[in-house]
């Protein structure tokens, strides 16, 4: 047993080693609306210093608000941090709860726990 075990330590190691040299070319960074020029500034300098890129989210509607009505706005109502996120904030911004963003977090969370129960199934399947 233990030369097996020295054996999946020294695989391990050797599958590994790539990454110990591995450098990051890209970053991808999350900023919130309000945050946008600075980091822009912020990751130009970051490019000049390290020859690095960062890439920089600022859409989507968790870090940008959305213009009700725009083309965005309708197709993040189906995506997983909709509801969450709406629901969040409707006490910040005063607005009234949707039956529309409980449905969402209640559909997403059936797909993502059904996602989850199957391969955990699938799983114990081979043991």
């Amino acid at each position: 047993m233990r030369n097996g075990l020295s054996r999946r330590c020294a695989a391990l190691l050797l599958a590994l080693l790539p990454l110990a040299a591995a450098q990051a070319e890209e970053v991808q960074v999350a900023v919130a609306a309000n945050f946008t020029a600075p980091m822009q500034a912020i990751a130009a300098e970051f490019a000049k210093d390290t020859g690095h890129r960062a890439l920089l989210a600022f859409g989507g509607g968790l870090f940008v608000p959305l213009t009700d009505g725009s083309v965005w706005a309708t197709i993040a109502q189906f995506t997983p941090m909709f509801g969450i996120n709406a629901l969040a904030h409707a006490p910040l911004t005063g607005n009234s709860i949707h039956w529309t963003w409980i449905i969402n977090i209640l559909v997403w969370f059936a797909i993502f726990a059904g996602g989850a129960i199957w391969r955990f199934q699938r799983d114990t399947e081979r043991v």
